[in-house]
C-alpha cells in the first residue's frame, strides 16, 4: 500500500517465488511503466485508469479496493448483505490523507474524506480517539491531525516497525489505548530529539551549498536516521526555499560501497519525481530505485555514485527552476488592520475548512507595535503581545529561531511587520483571539 508503482524488479522476484502482489498506490508511474508482474496495480495516475481523481492519498486507494472487494463478495453471496460498511473507517483515511500531504485544493474527494473523517474522530467512538482527545484541549482539527496525531503515529514507523501505532488504533478499550498513547508520546519525543540533531547538521551543510549557489540541497549525513529524513528535508526546504534531499547509509549495510537511501521534498514550481526521472534518463544505472510524486520522493543508490547524483540532480533542478523561484517565499492572503480582527472573522474563515496542502489556512500581513516578547518551551518558541492600530492581541510563534542560543529575531517596544493566521485560543473555558505567527521582522 502507498508504494510499489516503481518496484517491478522486486515484484517480479516475488512472482517468480509464487507470491502474488497487489499494488495500491498514488505515486507517479515511472516512464518504464507500471509493474507488470503485479497481480494488480491500482493507481489513479495510470494512463489507463478511469478513476477521475489522480490526487487522492495512498490510503484512499487501499480503502477503495477494500470497499469494492466487499461489494463484489456480497454480490457473489460470499458475504451477507448486512456486512458492515467500511464508511466507518474513513476516520483512518482522514488521518492518512492529511499525514500524506496530498492536495486539498485539486481533490474534492480529499476534502470530503477529511471533513467526514474528522466528524467520526470527534464522536470518539473508537477507544483510540477517546484516549487521544484527553491530550488535546478542544475538538480535534485538521491542524491537530497534521501536527500532533500524524507525527505521533508516524514516529513509530520512522523509528521502529509501526506495531505500537497499529495497536493504538485498534485498541479494544480506552485503558489499552491510553497505554499505547503514552508509549507513542515517549517515542515521539525521541524522534524529535533525533530530528533536531539531524536538522541542525543539515542547516550547516545547506548554508554551504547555498553559498555555492546550489539550486538543490543534497545533504548526506554519516550520523543519521533514515526514518526522519522526510521530516528533516521538509524543514530544510521550508527554511531555504530550495528542493532538498536528505541521504544516509542504509541501516545495517556494512559493505565497502553501501546503499544510500534518500528522501526528497520539493517547492512550488518543482516536480520531485520528474527531476528524479531526469536523473535516471541521464544516467540509467545511477539510481537503484526511485519513486514519488510532485511534492516528495524517495531514492536509493550506491555511495560511490553520490557525487554523480548531486551533479545530475542539480542539473535537473535548474531545468525546472529559475533564480526567482528560490526562497524562502511566504504567500499571504493580503493585509489586515487591527480593527478587522474578530471572532466573527475566525468563524467566517473556518467555513473554508478543511485546510491542507495547496489549500493552506489563510495568512495575513499585519503591522504594529510589539509590546511583549517572551521565549517559551525549549527557547525556540515565543509568546507575544501586539498592538495593531489600537487593538491589543496575543500571539504565539512556534520555531521563531532554530536554536535557543541563536539571537532573538525581534525585541519588544519596536514596530514590526508580521505574517500570521488568525485563530481562537481557548483556556479554562475562556476564548480569545490569537495570532499564530509565521514570520516577523522589524518594520522598515
Amino acid at each position: 500500500a502507498d508504494n510499489g508503482s516503481s518496484d517491478e524488479p522486486r515484484i517480479k522476484l516475488l512472482k517468480a517465488n509464487g507470491i502474488d502482489v497487489i499494488v495500491t498506490d498514488h505515486h507517479d508511474i515511472p516512464k518504464t511503466g507500471y509493474p507488470v508482474s503485479a497481480y494488480a496495480c491500482l493507481n489513479p495516475r495510470r494512463d489507463d485508469c478511469n478513476y477521475p481523481d489522480p490526487y487522492i492519498a495512498g490510503c484512499m486507494v487501499a480503502w477503495l479496493l477494500m470497499t469494492t472487494v466487499r461489494s463484489k463478495l456480497i454480490i457473489a453471496e460470499h458475504l451477507p448483505v448486512a456486512t458492515k460498511s467500511l464508511v466507518d473507517s474513513l476516520d483512518f483515511v482522514a488521518v492518512g490523507t492529511i499525514a500524506d500531504c496530498v492536495s486539498m485544493a485539486r481533490s474534492l474527494n480529499n476534502r470530503i474524506v477529511v471533513h467526514y473523517g474528522l466528524q467520526l474522530i470527534n464522536r470518539a467512538v473508537r477507544p483510540c480517539w477517546q484516549a487521544i482527545k484527553s491530550t488535546i484541549k478542544n475538538n480535534i482539527s485538521v491542524e491537530d491531525l497534521g501536527f500532533q496525531i500524524g507525527p505521533l503515529l508516524n514516529s513509530d514507523g520512522r523509528l521502529r516497525c509501526a506495531f505500537k501505532a497499529v495497536s493504538f488504533l485498534l485498541a479494544n478499550n480506552i485503558s489499552e489505548a491510553t497505554t499505547w498513547v503514552v508509549e507513542l508520546q515517549e517515542q515521539n519525543t525521541e524522534r524529535k530529539k533525533i530530528q533536531k540533531h539531524i536538522v541542525t547538521q543539515g542547516i550547516e551543510l545547506a548554508l554551504q551549498q547555498v553559498a555555492a549557489n546550489s539550486y538543490a540541497l543534497s545533504i548526506f549525513l554519516t550520523d543519521s536516521h533514515p526514518g526522519v529524513h522526510g521530516i528533516a528535508a521538509s524543514r530544510i526546504k521550508d527554511l531555504f526555499g530550495r528542493p532538498t534531499i536528505f541521504l544516509a547509509k542504509k541501516q545495517g549495510d556494512t559493505t565497502e560501497d553501501p546503499i544510500i537511501t534518500g528522501s526528497a521534498r520539493g517547492i512550488d514550481n518543482f516536480h520531485v519525481c520528474e527531476a528524479l526521472q531526469e536523473v535516471a534518463i541521464a544516467e540509467p544505472d545511477l539510481l537503484l530505485a526511485f519513486g514519488g510524486h510532485k511534492g516528495a520522493g524517495g531514492l536509493t543508490l550506491k555511495k560511490s555514485n553520490l557525487a554523480l547524483f548531486y551533479k545530475h540532480f542539480e542539473q535537473a533542478t535548474r531545468k525546472q527552476l529559475t533564480l526567482s523561484d528560490l526562497g524562502p517565499i511566504i504567500w499571504t492572503d493580503g493585509s489586515l488592520q487591527g480593527a478587522q480582527l474578530s471572532m466573527e472573522l475566525v468563524a467566517q474563515l473556518d467555513k473554508l475548512q478543511p485546510f491542507g496542502r495547496e489549500f493552506e489556512a489563510p495568512l495575513f500581513e499585519l503591522q504594529g507595535m510589539l509590546l511583549e516578547f517572551k521565549p517559551v518551551g525549549d527557547g525556540t518558541h515565543a509568546r507575544l503581545l501586539l498592538e495593531l492600530s489600537g487593538t491589543k492581541v496575543a500571539g504565539i510563534w512556534f520555531g521563531m529561531r532554530k536554536n535557543s542560543t541563536d539571537p532573538l529575531p525581534v525585541a519588544a517596544d519596536n514596530m514590526v511587520t508580521l505574517v500570521a493566521a488568525v485563530a481562537i485560543n481557548e483556556f479554562r473555558g475562556f476564548k480569545s483571539l490569537q495570532l499564530n505567527i509565521a514570520y516577523m521582522q522589524y518594520t522598515d
